[in-house]
């Protein structure tokens, strides 16, 4: 069966069948966004949603979804957030994603991404959730005009993730094997008081825009085995945004540690504002900010082209060839950057001013307090970032030279181990 009606119960044993895009917006009316009524769903062949012109967002649910390898293609969305609004799940896997999202944002939370805007985690007989091969492929625009009034004002827009973050008492909660083919267009209109605040952030990244594991009593969240390939362009202006290749902000509380390993971005950032940038950008290869007391970077290569052409000005501009913007005061905080790598080019094409306030790292650039940092084996290619930018670079002792980062001799001494394929 398939148009609207899908043949199984919804559970384990019996899952719903979804066989085309009729069925696919039948999701909406199952009744599956608490832990008592959570269903389960297998694709059965590729869907298209083109009979939808314009695909209204599946509200909330708690969903287990197997893909089968299967493609959700057509997919466009106009102010909406992505597939699903808020998906909770213990295990979704196995699915790619083709389509275009175009909205406007005004309200705080809104988060954005082709499979959903707000990833949670939960747990199931104490194993954490998982997410993993997530293929996504598209372009996202989205135009933030405002964030209400609230003391914590946030917005995360990613590839296929706007924010995910654990359930609660979720044991190593992990994304695994997703990646995204695409293009992101951010655009910040307005501004506020204390646009730097930890408590004002946007994040724009490839496979997030926000990593968030402040939830009490779980255990953190690991992202491993990811891949974005995306241009991420910086429009409006404002307010303070962070973009990564991999994520843009991470934020996370007490001992609940954040993990990213084995991950690869390759990233163009170009700059297009048409008002003046009023507040602080921050980019990382990978990370793109980080507001946390734990977190760990292992095993990952960025290769990040920034092409600063702006049409009004900025005022200051973080970069870390992996990891930026480390700023964090609370007690306790440690981190590490492991056996990665960073390929960093700056151009100004048509030789724009440069901000007022202008740092950049090969590696990892930190600002605030950290207690302890154990940076092992981690590189930058210092030939490719002279290429474009004659300023000051941070830490250049970590720099070395493009031979040195493709001799695995060289790597090998520095205590990177390379696996037989």
């Amino acid at each position: 069966m398939a148009n609207g009606v899908m043949p199984g119960t919804g559970t384990r044993e019996d899952p719903f069948i979804v066989e085309d895009g009729w069925d696919f917006n039948a999701l909406r009316d199952v009744p599956a966004s608490a832990f008592s009524s959570r269903a389960w769903i297998e694709l059965g062949a590729d869907i298209s949603l083109s009979m939808f012109p314009v695909f209204t967002p599946i509200p909330g649910r708690f969903f287990e979804i197997d893909g089968k390898g299967y493609t959700i293609r057509n997919v466009n969305i106009f102010n909406g957030v992505g597939l699903f609004t808020t998906l909770f799940t213990h295990e979704t896997k196995d699915i790619r994603i083709e389509g275009n999202i175009v909205t406007t944002v005004t309200t705080n939370n809104t988060n954005v991404g082709l499979l959903c805007g707000t990833l949670t985690l939960e747990t199931s007989n104490s194993i954490g959730g998982t997410v993993s091969n997530i293929q996504c492929f598209g372009n996202i625009t989205v135009n933030v005009n405002g964030l209400g009034t609230g003391t914590a004002r946030s917005q995360g827009t990613g590839g296929y993730f706007g924010e995910v973050r654990p359930g609660s008492w979720a044991q190593h909660a992990r994304v695994e094997n997703c990646a995204f083919y695409g293009n992101i267009q951010y655009s910040i209109n307005f501004a506020w008081p204390n646009a730097n605040s930890a408590n004002n952030s946007r994040g724009v990244g490839g496979v997030a825009g926000i990593l968030t594991s402040d939830v009490a009593n779980s255990n953190g969240l690991t992202l491993i085995d990811c891949i974005s390939v995306a241009t991420i362009t910086i429009a409006g202006g404002g307010a303070r945004g962070a973009y990564g290749g991999i994520v843009g902000s991470v934020r996370t509380a007490s001992s609940r540690a954040m993990n990213i390993s084995r991950c690869i971005a390759r990233t163009v950032i170009q700059m297009a504002n048409l008002t003046p940038i009023i507040a602080e950008i921050t980019i990382g290869g990978i990370i793109g900010q980080s507001w946390a007391p734990f977190q760990h970077v292992s095993l990952c290569g960025a290769h990040t082209d920034i092409v600063y052409n702006p049409s009004e000005s900025v005022a200051a501009i973080l970069i870390g060839g992996l990891w930026s913007g480390f700023d964090s005061t609370n007690s306790g905080n440690h981190g590490s950057l492991i056996n990665s790598y960073a390929v960093l080019r700056i151009t100004n094409p048509n030789d724009q001013e440069w901000p007022e306030i202008m740092r950049v790292n090969g590696t990892m650039l930190i600002s605030g307090t950290m207690q302890t940092l154990a940076v092992t084996g981690s590189f930058f290619d210092a030939d490719v970032l002279a290429e474009g930018w004659s300023g000051t670079v941070e830490n250049a002792n970590m720099g070395v030279t493009t031979a040195q980062l493709q001799s695995a001799e060289f790597l090998e001494s520095q205590g990177w181990v390379f696996a037989d394929v």
